[in-house]
Formats: C-alpha cells, structure tokens, sequence
C-alpha cells in the first residue's frame, strides 16, 4: 500500500470520529514513519495518543475536585504541606492496565525479559506517578459510596481542590474511561494490519493508565498523571511515592490548592480548624459540616 493512501486511511479515519483536524498527519512534514510499524515517535507531536485522549479521556476543566481520606492520612497532608502522588506501579499490580495491553496487541512487554531490557514496570511504572480525584458534584448514591470506602465510612475528610496544570509536558489531569470501548483505536490498528504493519505511537503506555476494565464509574475518578523527574522520592509499602507542595508555589508542573474541607460531624469540624491553624498556608481554608450521606 503506498504512503498516500496510509495517511489518506488514517487522516480519514480521525475525520470520522470528530477529531479536531489540528491532529490530522501532514505527508509533506514527514509525521509518520513506515517500517515494521505505522509511527509518530520520530515526529514528537503526540498527534496519536492526543487523537484518542480527546475522544475517550479528555482533560479535566472542573471548578473543584474532591479527594476523600482518612483522618489519619488528612493530618500527614496538612503537617507536611503536601499531598502523595504514587508509582503507576501500584495500580500495575491490581492488573488494572494489563486488560487494555492484551485487548489491543500492545502487550510486546511480555517480551522484554532478560538482561538487555528493563520491564515495563520498571521503565515505565516506576517513573510515572498520579493522584486520584473525583468530581466535587456527585449523586447521592456516589456521595454515599465514597464516604465509605475513601472517606472511612464518614470518620475521615471530603477535601475541594483546585488544579490547575502548569506544564503538560510534566502533569495531566484527565476523566478516566470505564469499559468503553475505543473504536477509534480499534480502526487505527486494523489499517496498520491491512498494510501488515503494527500500531505504535508516542505515550502509547498512557493509554493504559486513563482507561479501566470493569465499571467503576461509581467513583468518577479524574487522575493526575505526573512525571517523576528529580522530585525527591519515598517507598511505602513497597511502592515509590513523591509529594507534591500544595497551597504554594509549585516548581512540579501542577499548582494544587486546598479551599475547602467538609466533615460529618462538629467534633471533628474542631480538630480539623485547630489542624489548620497551625499552618498559615490553609488560614482561608473553609470547613463545613456535610449533613446527607
């Protein structure tokens, strides 16, 4: 199949799914790369996989986003100033993202084994970190669901976020995708096999990490992709972890800035004020007791 025609196929194939045309492939740039695979890694536009997120992971604009914990944990984030953002590796090994790879054939890191070559773990989920948020406006059912399994069953705290992404290149907050299937992608890779090549495309991996199996849209998770870079790292159980600097200036790539807290009760309204005092970082901090669960 000549070259025309594979740009003609998959510049179509973009058109018939509504993507915006910024994303279509330009022959005369050169943005795809033909040998055993149908590329974009040589041309560093992303062109691919910001394809697909626009479609099925879109980036998250919201006014707030929540964070439900533990009481405990919620006084380990007021006392260092910071939130945790952990290893994708943690998710790596509830197979949340092994699905994905075997569905679509880009499961080629089964065969990265031996000497030579690290596995996907250790290239890829040990060096990319996120954070999980859900939508400050939420049903009563999805209320009730994340009081009591991220909230300890209303013992614990609803924290409001605002997020604001400084640099893409670094951070991406984006709405997860639950059991969706994504056509769009299916085609791409019928068209390389039609022409007996293979799919791969830049930040192919992070696919993966926005998209889930099972029907969890109960917790209507936006997550927080962040790069390792130099950040200085931890371990807890097992897994590596860094923490993000929030209510402050943030050299990370994401500003994340806590406004808002709710509780279930007054006694632990009180706690929560006299915690927050003691920083002057969260003096504006609003605390209100949340009545429905």
């Amino acid at each position: 199949m000549e070259i025309h025609e594979l740009y003609r196929q998959i510049n179509t194939c973009l058109q018939k799914y509504n993507v915006p045309r910024e994303y279509f492939f330009n022959i005369n740039e050169r943005e795809l790369h033909f040998n055993k695979y149908i590329t974009d890694l040589l041309s560093g536009n992303f062109k691919f996989y910001n394809a697909l997120c626009n479609i099925y992971f879109p980036q998250s604009h919201l006014d707030h986003y929540n964070h439900f914990t533990s009481f405990a944990k919620f006084e380990s984030i007021i006392s260092s100033g910071s939130i945790f953002a952990f290893c994708v590796r943690r998710r790596f090994h509830e197979n949340e993202f092994l699905t994905f790879y075997s569905n679509y054939g880009f499961d080629g890191y089964k065969d990265r084994i031996g000497e030579n070559y690290p596995s996907l773990a250790e290239d890829i989920c040990d060096n990319i970190y996120y954070i999980s948020f859900t939508k400050s406006i939420l049903s009563d059912e999805d209320n009730r669901y994340m009081w009591k399994n991220f909230g300890d069953e209303g013992n614990g705290v609803r924290l409001f976020f605002k997020i604001n992404i400084l640099d893409n290149r670094i951070a991406e907050l984006r709405q997860m995708n639950y059991a969706q299937r994504l056509e769009l992608l299916e085609e791409l890779i019928q068209i390389a096999n039609a022409a007996y090549l293979k799919l791969l495309f830049a930040r192919i991996s992070r696919i993966g990490f926005f998209n889930l199996p099972g029907d969890y849209s109960v917790e209507n998770e936006h997550r927080l992709l962040i790069n390792s870079g130099n950040f200085e790292r931890g371990e807890l159980d097992s897994f590596k972890y860094f923490r993000i600097p929030i209510n402050t200036i943030n050299p990370n790539g994401v500003e994340i800035v806590l406004d808002k807290i709710h509780v279930r009760s007054e006694a632990l309204r009180k706690q929560v004020i006299n915690l927050l005092a003691l920083d002057s970082r969260f003096s504006n901090v609003v605390v209100d007791i949340e009545y429905s669960m």
